[in-house]
């Protein structure tokens, strides 16, 4: 069973890759979390709640991501463990 802070990297991944992709405008993202991740619409609408709130703190004005602490990836793409 994946843990939820691995499921919310995940999803927030899946998250940028749709926007970027341009396939729909964010606010209906649900239906393709639910249909990806087999989740309810309840929690597919968590998941994009906390997607779009953090989208400013993951993104700089320029649009690059934050730097991973551990390994200096992307911040929501890696699988380090933060550091205490």
């Amino acid at each position: 069973m994946i843990d939820e802070a691995m499921q919310q990297r995940v999803i927030f991944r899946y998250l940028d890759m749709l926007r970027e992709s341009g396939k729909t405008n964010m606010f209906g993202a649900i239906p393709y979390l639910v249909d990806s991740f087999k989740i309810t619409k309840y929690d597919a609408n968590r998941h994009l709640v906390k997607w779009m709130e953090a989208f400013g703190e993951r993104h700089n004005p320029s649009g690059a991501h934050q730097e991973c602490e551990v390994c200096g990836g992307n911040l929501y793409e890696c699988d380090c463990e933060p550091l205490a």
